[in-house]
């Protein structure tokens, strides 16, 4: 039996009906809040999904959305599923911004309540996905899917059954592919389970390349901005420092110091070598 199911209700958990502030609280951060840049992407993406272009493409705007950052926006760098959902919420919205940050937001802000109910479930104290600022802000106030890519990631690594772990798995790589780091603990909790990680690679695979097929995207876009993944050097991490060294507008890292983009890719995949080399028996004690 799973051992979340063995665990009791926390006399602390949340009732429903104690989940319909943060729920205002988040709607509300998300409907009057939006990256400032991202969401035109986000935006933009949407509507080349709605007009059978690709989200990776970017475009043009103009008005109210062409104000500060000039009337091009790039391409969206999430993976297939998010796009598509993007596309959706476009038709939706009808092109209007402020519905569709309401759609977009509407996800966001449903894994921060899943994501607070599972923490309630095994046992602890969940609130931080509902009312801390910091979350708010990268989440709901941003409009990026870090937080689903992240539940469908733990719900990966804790689901039994043979088509909810690797369909999560999957799923979660094709919303956010940050999420490619818990691809070690994946491979240490199914590693006597060749079927689930045949089946997740497959998943992943099809996931990909299906939207491609199917609506006629090109893969040149996507290919060719592998390398954003690795040299960047701006944004929230240690490497903005490029920034103050270099003068503002330096994005990526220096020539000579290349190589310090490739560290967290090598490291994921030592990190893999450890899980199917690690020893049974602590992996049931990792894993219950």
């Amino acid at each position: 039996m799973p051992v979340r199911m063995l665990l009791p209700r926390p006399e602390r958990c949340l009732k429903a009906r104690e989940f319909l502030l943060p729920l205002a609280l988040q709607f509300g951060v998300g409907a009057l809040l939006a990256h400032g840049y991202d969401f035109r992407v986000s935006y933009v993406a949407g509507r080349n999904v709605a007009s059978g272009l690709s989200p990776y493409e970017g475009g043009l705007v103009e008005g109210f959305l062409a104000s500060g950052y000039g009337g091009y926006v790039q391409g969206i760098g999430e993976t297939p599923l998010w796009p598509l959902y993007l596309g959706m919420a476009y038709l939706l919205s009808g092109g209007q911004i402020f519905l569709f940050n309401l759609f977009l937001k509407t996800p966001i802000v449903l894994a921060n309540l899943a994501l607070a109910f599972l923490m309630f479930r095994l046992g602890r104290d969940g609130r931080y996905f509902l009312y801390n600022p910091f979350l708010l802000l990268v989440s709901v106030a941003w409009g990026k899917p870090d937080n689903i890519a992240a539940l469908l990631a733990v719900t990966a690594l804790t689901a039994y059954g043979p088509i909810r772990s690797p369909l999560s798995a999957a799923a979660s790589l094709m919303v956010k592919p940050l999420t490619i780091t818990a691809a070690p603990a994946y491979l240490a909790r199914h590693r006597q389970s060749f079927t689930r990680i045949a089946a997740a690679t497959a998943l992943t695979a099809a996931m990909f390349f299906s939207p491609f097929i199917a609506l006629g995207w090109s893969l040149e876009t996507p290919l060719n901005g592998l390398s954003n993944w690795i040299k960047p050097a701006g944004g929230i991490s240690p490497f903005n420092l490029v920034e103050a060294v270099y003068g503002f507008g330096s994005y990526t890292l220096p020539e000579g110091l290349e190589l310090i983009g490739l560290l967290s890719p090598a490291s994921i995949l030592l990190l893999a070598i450890f899980a199917l080399s690690i020893r049974r028996k602590a992996l049931k004690e990792s894993f219950g």
